[in-house]
C-alpha cells in the first residue's frame, strides 16, 4: 500500500486514499464511502481521488479502540478494538428458553468462543447471576462471569444473540414472560461478555452499557440479520452516536 506524497503526521502521510484510510479505521470501503457523502468524515479530492486528511481520521480511530500508524499501542481504553471484540463473538439466533441455564446454551452455539469448558462456564455465568441479574435496559442483558478469564482465553470477546421469544427478563432463576417490558420490545438481546483480564473487562462493561443506553443502536439492534448488520451498528454508534 503505497503512501500518498506530502508532508506526514508522525509515520502517517498528511493524506490518505480511499483503501489507506478504510484500513486504518479497519472499516469496508463502502463505508467509508457512505461516510463521506453523508458528509461524517472530511474528503478533499484531487485529480480525481478521494483523499482523507490523517488529522481528521484520528478522532474515529480513538473512538473505534484503534491506534494511528506509528503509536505504541497502550494497554488503555483506546488500545481496545471494540469492533474487533464483537466481530470475534460473534452472533447467535435462534435460542429460545424458559431458565437462564438453558439461555446459556449460547455458549455451545457461539461461532468462534474460545476452546474451553463450556459446562464451567455456564457455571461461572450462573454464579454471577445469583449475585444480582446482569440487565442493563428492557429486554437486554449483560451476562458475564464473575471475574475475567485470565489465562483461559487470549482475547476479549462479546457475544450477540438474538431470542426468539420476546418480551422476556431474568426474575429469580427463570426467564418468564413480563408485562412490563414494552410490547415494541419485539427481540431480547443477550451480550454475553467474556475478559481476559480485569482492565478489559472494566472497559468492556462500560463500552457496552454505553451502547445500549443509546435508542438508534438498539433499534438497529433489534434489526440486525447478519453479523455485518451488528458490526456496523456497533461501529457507528462508537464514533457518530
Amino acid at each position: 500500500m503505497g503512501f500518498l506524497e506530502g508532508e506526514r503526521t508522525d509515520s502517517l502521510p498528511r493524506l490518505l486514499n480511499l483503501d489507506q484510510a478504510a484500513a486504518l479505521l479497519k472499516v469496508p470501503v463502502n463505508t467509508l464511502l457512505r461516510w463521506s457523502r453523508q458528509g461524517k468524515v472530511a474528503t478533499r479530492y484531487k485529480e480525481g481521488r478521494m483523499l482523507f486528511p490523517s488529522r481528521d481520521l484520528e478522532p474515529i480511530v480513538k473512538a473505534l479502540g484503534l491506534t494511528m500508524a506509528g503509536e505504541e499501542k497502550q494497554k488503555s481504553a483506546a488500545s481496545i478494538d471494540f469492533v474487533g471484540v464483537f466481530q470475534r463473538g460473534g452472533l447467535v439466533s435462534g435460542i429460545s428458553a424458559e431458565t437462564k441455564k438453558g439461555l446459556f446454551q449460547i455458549v455451545e452455539r457461539a461461532p468462534a468462543l474460545p476452546v474451553m469448558d463450556k459446562d464451567m462456564l455456564v457455571e461461572k455465568l450462573l454464579e454471577r447471576e445469583a449475585l444480582a441479574p446482569t440487565v442493563v435496559a428492557p429486554g437486554i442483558a449483560m451476562p458475564h462471569p464473575r471475574r475475567p478469564l485470565e489465562g483461559l482465553i487470549s482475547e476479549s470477546v462479546i457475544v450477540t444473540a438474538i431470542l426468539d421469544e420476546p418480551c422476556l427478563t431474568y426474575e429469580g432463576g427463570d426467564v418468564k414472560a413480563q408485562g412490563n417490558i414494552s410490547p415494541a420490545n419485539n427481540q431480547w438481546c443477550i451480550f454475553l461478555l467474556l475478559s481476559k483480564d480485569s482492565k478489559e473487562h472494566l472497559q468492556l462493561l462500560t463500552m457496552t452499557a454505553r451502547l445500549v443506553k443509546s435508542d438508534n443502536f438498539i433499534s438497529r439492534v433489534r434489526k440486525v440479520k447478519e453479523l455485518d448488520d451488528l458490526l456496523e451498528a456497533v461501529r457507528e454508534e462508537l464514533v457518530f452516536g
